[in-house]
C-alpha cells in the first residue's frame, strides 16, 4: 500500500459506516496526533460533544477541528504533519511531505481539500473529474460527526446562493 492508499483508508474507517461521533479520548487524540499547539482537555471534550453544534472548547475559546482531523488522518497514515490552530493550516514538519496548492486542479485521493465555506477543510478519498464529482471524509460536521460525503468539485450558481463557498480553493498535495 502506498501513503495515498493509507491515507484514503484511515479516512473511511472512521467515517464508517458512513458517519462516526468520536468520543471524548478520540477528540483529544486528534488534537494531540496532529500535533496542535493546544489540546483540548478531557472535560473541555466531553462539554464540546454534549452542547456544541460543530467546533471544540479548547484552553477557553473555540476552535473548529475539522483540519485537526484531516492533519491526524495524514499523521496517522504516516505524513509528518502538523496543525497550526492560530493559523488554521497543516504544515510539514520535516522536508517535504505536503505542498499547499491554490485551486481545484490535480487534487488525488489522499489530499486535503480547502472550501471558503468556515474555511472547512476535507480528506479527497475519491475524485472523477469528468463526472465534476469527488467523495471525502469530513471532521467536524454537525453535530460534531464524522462524515463520508459525496460532493462536486465546482459548484455553479445553479447549486444555489451560496455556491462560490463550496467551491475548493486550495488543497494540501501529500507529496510523499
Amino acid at each position: 500500500m502506498t501513503i495515498r492508499s493509507d491515507i484514503v483508508y484511515v479516512a473511511r474507517w472512521w467515517a464508517s459506516p458512513g458517519e462516526y461521533k468520536p468520543w471524548p479520548e478520540e477528540l483529544v487524540f486528534f488534537f494531540e496526533e496532529a500535533g496542535t499547539e493546544i489540546v483540548p482537555t478531557l472535560a473541555e471534550a466531553k462539554k464540546t460533544l454534549a452542547t456544541l453544534g460543530s467546533g471544540a472548547f479548547v484552553g477557553g475559546g473555540i476552535r473548529h477541528w475539522c483540519g485537526i482531523f484531516a492533519c491526524h488522518v495524514l499523521h496517522y497514515a504516516g505524513v509528518d504533519v502538523s496543525w497550526t490552530p492560530h493559523g488554521g493550516r497543516m504544515k510539514g514538519k520535516s522536508g517535504y511531505q505536503i505542498q499547499y496548492v491554490p485551486g481545484d486542479r490535480n487534487i488525488r485521493p489522499g489530499d486535503v481539500a480547502v472550501v471558503p465555506k468556515a474555511h472547512h477543510h476535507f480528506v479527497v478519498t475519491a475524485i472523477d473529474y469528468d463526472n465534476n464529482q469527488l467523495e471525502s471524509v469530513d471532521g467536524n460536521t454537525t453535530g460534531q460527526y464524522i462524515r463520508q460525503r459525496d460532493k462536486k468539485i465546482r459548484y455553479s450558481w445553479k447549486d444555489g446562493p451560496d455556491y462560490a463557498s463550496r467551491n475548493i480553493y486550495g488543497y494540501y498535495r501529500v507529496l510523499v
